[in-house]
């Protein structure tokens, strides 16, 4: 894989979270609260958090943006501190955290700046692109970072290679990169064309909804963005650009592509995200290179024959389609790394499922999945599993057979226990059983020792589970709607709590040992029965943690047991 390739799929890989939407928008809330009073630390947090939980593309490129805003004024604030010297070390402590676990763009590129002049740093601090830059923006999608050195404007890619904009007094015969996203345009412009040697040309977030012919004329064009616009057709003699790498038109309004698509035998990446397309291109030969393919959120009822061509495929979301049976043409994509289902209707396996062994990030929420076949634990290298929103009423034995795994999501199914052994889950890190049928949580440390997020979320508990106090590596737990009439004092052991999530039960108050968890940032207690008395103590024993509380019942409705 490309490094250029390697940067992007890290874009696209994502989780699927309950009541995202609303989640978002409360965290672009409390960022943008803090930015206007130049927190930028904590603004930078927020919007971290909102792009996780973002749902669109367009969230996710508006929470990108502002992080991208704010890393840079971090990183002046950062230099300012040094030069003046006027904080304290734990300030310049925190600023260097933030910059050096926050801002590497596929954990390789840092946007730095040394003797007046930018570059960009590894991890390690060794200058992977030297200080040579008068300006400079950090990478972001797509694998591109704008610079400045001199009069002259470029936008460099993973490689390190410089693409000269079509920025002042250029000739056009030497523009190589044109970036015109967001300026509200209905058509490409004419200069676009007049561009021989263009190389790359991002024309997202306008409104513009014809190609018109002559796109074929820029025969050394590798990178065409059209993401979010209103395109509906792409022209037939696109096939033409045979030079061409990326082609990202996701987020518009295509019914149908054309035949001449096949002949994009050099494409790496294709982008048809949220589109109203039925049906994808039958390619009938082995002979292309496409790597990543994003075609969620379109019509698509299957897969053409010709699909299983795509052997290089390592990269394929195809969630909220309308498959309602398994593609048999992926089970010959054996260099499948990331594979999406999620959305659609789904409601069983085939056993040949096992043969795409490579995969790493394997995403199936919300189908009607009951059962998983055999051939399932054949997938030794899954490191991200999402089965959730399903009718899974067994916890799969098998998954003890993947330890490489990090990330289990199970929740929204209908399981009531865990298995005996799961002491092969050693580097698991995040397990979700919320909404299941759970009345005990048995499972202790001895058994997953690195956990540090757990979800337990509406399972009928009703006392927090004697095991929960070994899991001392918590970060995050979630405890909401479990019938909580009391909070164990053994909750004082996960001190490296920073999120914990107890709204939506029946909550009096909590013991004062709740403030031995010293690094609690926030704390939900939306819909309990505590006492404004009650809440002003526990904010006095977690004077750092912000406390979440809101009243929606009256304190003598007890919460319903159905919730």
């Amino acid at each position: 894989m490309s490094r250029f390739l390697t940067i992007l799929i890290c874009v696209f890989v994502c989780q699927h979270a309950f009541n995202q939407t609303a989640d978002y928008n409360k965290l672009m809330e409390k960022a943008g609260e803090n930015y206007a009073v130049e927190n930028y630390i904590a603004a930078f947090n927020y919007f971290d958090k909102a792009q996780e939980k973002a749902i669109t593309q367009e969230q996710k490129g508006e929470a990108l943006a502002k992080k991208d805003e704010c890393r840079l004024l971090i990183l002046e604030q950062k230099i300012n501190l040094e030069i003046a010297q006027k904080e304290t070390d734990s300030a310049l402590g925190v600023a260097n955290t933030i910059i050096g676990a926050f801002y590497f763009y596929d954990e390789r590129f840092a946007l730095a700046y040394k003797n007046n002049k930018y570059g960009f740093i590894n991890k390690e601090g060794t200058p992977v692109i030297g200080y040579k830059y008068d300006e400079a923006r950090p990478f972001s999608y797509p694998g591109l970072a704008k610079v400045k050195r001199g009069d002259k404007n470029y936008l460099i890619d993973g490689t390190k290679k410089e693409y000269l904009l079509g920025e002042g007094a250029i000739d056009v015969n030497d523009i190589q990169a044109l970036d015109l996203s967001n300026m509200q345009l209905t058509q490409i412009p004419d200069r676009v064309f007049e561009s021989p040697n263009l190389n790359i040309l991002l024309l997202n977030g306008n409104e513009i909804s014809y190609i018109p012919e002559k796109i074929d004329s820029l025969l050394k064009l590798k990178e065409l963005v059209f993401f979010n616009n209103e395109l509906n057709s792409l022209p037939e003699n696109i096939g033409g650009l045979n030079e061409l790498r990326l082609l990202d038109a996701g987020n518009n309004c295509l019914t149908a592509l054309p035949k001449s698509m096949i002949g994009l035998t050099k494409l790496e990446m294709l982008v048809l995200y949220n589109n109203q397309l039925t049906s994808l291109p039958n390619y009938e030969a082995n002979n292309y290179l496409l790597e990543v393919l994003d075609a969620g959120n379109n019509l698509l009822e299957s897969l053409p024959k010709g699909f299983s061509n795509l052997q290089n495929l390592k990269v394929l979301y195809l969630d909220n389609n309308q498959l309602d049976k398994y593609p048999v043409q992926l089970s010959s994509l054996g260099n499948l790394t990331h594979l999406s289902l999620a959305g659609n209707q789904l409601e069983t396996l085939p056993e040949e499922f096992g043969r795409i062994n490579k995969l790493v990030s394997l995403d199936l929420w919300g189908n009607n999945i009951k059962s998983l076949p055999n051939s399932f634990g054949q997938l030794i290298n899954i490191e991200e599993l999402v089965l959730g929103d399903n009718q899974i009423t067994q916890f799969p034995g098998f998954i003890e057979n993947f330890p490489a795994l990090t990330s289990l999501d199970l929740s929204f199914n209908q399981l009531s226990e865990l298995p005996e052994d799961l002491k092969r889950l050693t580097i698991l890190e995040l397990l979700d059983v919320s909404y299941n049928r759970f009345t005990e949580f048995t499972a202790d440390s001895s058994l997953l020792p690195a956990l540090a997020k757990l979800s337990l979320a509406g399972n009928n508990l009703r006392s927090l589970p004697d095991s929960i106090s070994t899991f001392v590596n918590l970060t995050f737990l979630d405890m909401c709607n479990t019938n909580l009439d009391s909070l164990d004092t053994s909750i004082c052991t996960l001190t490296n709590l920073t999120e914990l999530y107890l709204n939506d039960n029946k909550l009096t108050s909590l013991p004062q040992e709740v403030e031995m968890l010293i690094n609690l940032t926030l704390l939900d207690l939306t819909n309990n029965l505590i006492t404004e008395e009650n809440l002003k103590l526990i904010e006095k024993w977690l004077p750092g943690c912000e406390v979440i509380f809101k009243h929606k019942i009256t304190e003598q409705r007890p919460i319903d047991d159905e919730k």
